[in-house]
């Protein structure tokens, strides 16, 4: 039976942001200003820059550009920033540490927020590459 490349065509239909009948469809944009608003929201919150007196909707407007370029430049990138931006302040610190921190084995073996999207980056976008 062939199966398998219709459930892939819709997936890839669905990434690329084809509209298939019945489903809304969600522009690039949206998508980006929706990350950038909660990263945005979370930096404030977290303190993450103390330096940065921007005002939410001036770091949006700053946001949007920088993660239009990740996105463009590579899909896991944007999907790692998309993660991070739903973090709790918590979470942030632990992912923080352990990048700062931790060695290639703890980043592509390790149990911290954003795991999965950190070592999709890593090899799809930094080519990097663990035994």
């Amino acid at each position: 039976m062939l199966r398998a490349p219709l459930g892939s065509a819709v997936i890839l239909a669905l990434t690329l942001g084809v509209a298939i009948p019945g489903c809304a469809e969600r522009t690039v944009d949206d998508d980006v200003r929706t990350v950038c608003v909660d990263y945005c929201e979370r930096g404030r919150r977290c303190n993450l820059d103390p330096a940065d007196k921007s005002t939410q909707a001036e770091c949006v407007q700053s946001c949007i550009p920088a993660f239009e370029d990740h996105r463009e430049g590579c899909e896991a990138s944007f999907g790692l920033l998309a993660c991070l931006s739903r973090t709790t302040c918590e979470e942030q610190m632990e992912y923080a540490d352990l990048v700062e921190n931790g060695s290639f084995e703890d980043i592509y073996e390790g149990d911290y927020p954003c795991n999965e999207e950190t070592v999709a980056d890593l090899k799809v976008c930094q080519g990097a590459t663990y035994p």
